[in-house]
């Protein structure tokens, strides 16, 4: 089932660290490759033209056809640098957005993609134009048949508009009793919570090569996003209350969007 609350979590505004695995912000954009916020070293390639703002409220403005950063020159990326495993672990994907457009198709956040047994598989976070209609949230991943395992945000009322900051955290526990467990929060409100009856052990774990990420397309370079990001957050467990709207606050308060 789906719930709406309208319940704020009070926290400090510090911004949570432990769990963090990967991500970028626009912030710390100084030239070249676009810096992994989590190690320093992994860099993500810049595809395309976009236009970087690298002041505190800064962001990566996207064009929606041609522009994506990508985990390396090519899309080959090799190292596991997220879901080591899909079938016994825990995750969240953080994301500071303003899109510039909502229509029918998938607008990816941020993809991971990898190969298992010569089949390709996908773990995706985005806005999407279907599954309810425009301005609704969608992730999906490829389970062990191929087909898709999807979530959709379908409240009855449109979530998000355009030209608007949202900052949204996807939650996701892969083995509640059995089954894949989705939350969403959308500045600081839990929109979406929904226990999904598919057993989670027919979904894959990276297979070789592991993976690799894109940001701001879906991982084979299509679904464009066309908006501004200001940063996304990749994390090996589930955020808590508590830390989703610690986060929220930092972004709001001491990064000034207005979320």
């Amino acid at each position: 089932t789906n719930n709406i609350t309208s319940s704020y979590y009070q926290g400090d505004g510090s911004l949570t660290t432990t769990g963090l695995v990967g991500g970028w912000d626009a912030s710390e954009y100084t030239s070249g490759d676009v810096v992994d916020i989590a190690t320093g070293s992994r860099t993500y390639a810049i595809v395309g033209s976009p236009t970087i703002v690298s002041s505190s409220a800064g962001y990566i403005e996207f064009d929606g056809s041609s522009d994506y950063l990508s985990g390396s020159t090519g899309d080959t990326k090799t190292d596991t640098i997220w879901v080591t495993d899909v079938e016994g672990q825990d995750y969240a994907f953080e994301v500071l957005y303003n899109s510039d457009e909502l229509d029918a198709s998938y607008r990816a956040f941020g993809t991971y993609w990898g190969t298992n047994s010569g089949t390709n598989e996908v773990y995706w976070f985005g806005e999407s134009g279907t599954g309810g209609g425009n301005g609704h949230y969608h992730i999906a991943w490829k389970d062990n048949d191929g087909s898709d395992m999807r979530f959709h945000s379908t409240n009855g009322t449109q979530m998000a508009q355009p030209g608007t900051w949202y900052h949204v955290v996807f939650n996701v526990r892969t083995n509640v009793g059995g089954a894949a467990y989705v939350q969403i929060f959308q500045n600081n409100i839990m929109q979406y919570n929904k226990v999904e009856t598919t057993a989670i052990d027919s979904l894959k774990t990276p297979g070789s090569p592991a993976g690799f990420v894109t940001f701001g397309a879906q991982g084979s370079a299509s679904s464009k996003f066309n908006g501004k990001i200001a940063a996304i957050r990749m994390y090996d467990k589930a955020l808590s209350k508590e830390e989703v709207n610690n986060n929220y606050l930092y972004f709001r308060n001491t990064r000034g969007y207005d979320i």
